[in-house]
């Protein structure tokens, strides 16, 4: 009857409200018989609503300061497209300490022989 029905859904509510957001509304929803009152779970929907509203904010301030990174990864691999270093004939290594210029050639990001026109440090 309409007094079990309504006991019913006062416990499910109840143990949705245990289950810590484990469960949700619409988890439970489907185990209702289709005559049950959205008012009957009202308060259950709109915490429910409440909820998924607070993680799409969160989910929103994650793509912002991701695209920001994004952005500032961008920038710094373009300025690194531009950077290179002259260095003169006598310039040691400073891994093998021998003179830069008869070591085996290293090319910049162009692909241009760092003997002809320095290195890309």
């Amino acid at each position: 009857g309409e007094g079990g029905e309504g006991s019913n859904i006062r416990k499910a509510i109840a143990f949705l409200k245990e289950t810590d957001g484990l469960l949700k509304i619409e988890d439970i929803l489907p185990f209702f018989p289709d005559f049950v009152l959205i008012d009957d779970f009202k308060e259950a929907i709109c915490t429910s609503l409440e909820e998924y509203n607070h993680q799409i904010e969160d989910l929103k301030k994650e793509m912002g300061t991701a695209t920001l990174a994004a952005d500032n990864i961008r920038r710094d691999v373009a300025a690194l497209s531009h950077r290179y270093v002259m260095i003169e004939p006598t310039t040691a290594c400073c891994v093998c300490t021998r003179p830069l210029l008869q070591a085996a050639p290293a090319c910049v990001p162009c692909s241009t022989p760092s003997a002809d026109y320095g290195s890309p440090f």
